[in-house]
């Protein structure tokens, strides 16, 4: 995307980009994704869900609105070649930042799965009865 120039050939200058990006994310979010939701108990997994999608909607957010402030006010080649480097710039350190920063270790057994679940014979049951 670096190399584009005017005019601007979409198939040969941009498309190649995009599709790398493209795969980029897809490989990169879903894994993401499920580390950030595995470090969190099965009980706080929707607040988890939560924060994600809300640091999610927020960082994106903040970085359309930066791209004005690195094009320069002015749409043109050189602003746009701008914010391609940014970009590449801060997924690389995003990138440094996430394999050293981020860990999924294995999650201890639940404690229900260590209990012994009573059999259909020993059960007891309680009947409601309203007044009682």
């Amino acid at each position: 995307m670096l190399a584009s120039e005017i005019p601007v050939n979409y198939w040969t200058q941009l498309m190649p980009g995009i599709l790398l990006f493209a795969v980029g994310l897809s490989a990169t979010v879903a894994p993401l994704t499920a580390a950030i939701l595995g470090s969190v108990s099965e009980q706080q997994a929707g607040i988890g869900s939560a924060a994600n999608n809300a640091v999610s909607r927020v960082a994106g957010l903040i970085g359309i609105a930066l791209v004005g402030l690195v094009m320069g006010g002015k749409l043109d080649l050189d602003g746009f070649h701008r914010v391609v480097t940014v970009t590449a710039v801060l997924l690389i350190l995003g990138g440094i930042v996430s394999a050293v920063g981020i860990q999924n270790p294995p999650k201890r057994p639940a404690l229900r799965a260590r209990q012994k679940v009573p059999s259909q014979s020993t059960r007891s049951y309680r009947i409601f009865r309203p007044g009682r």
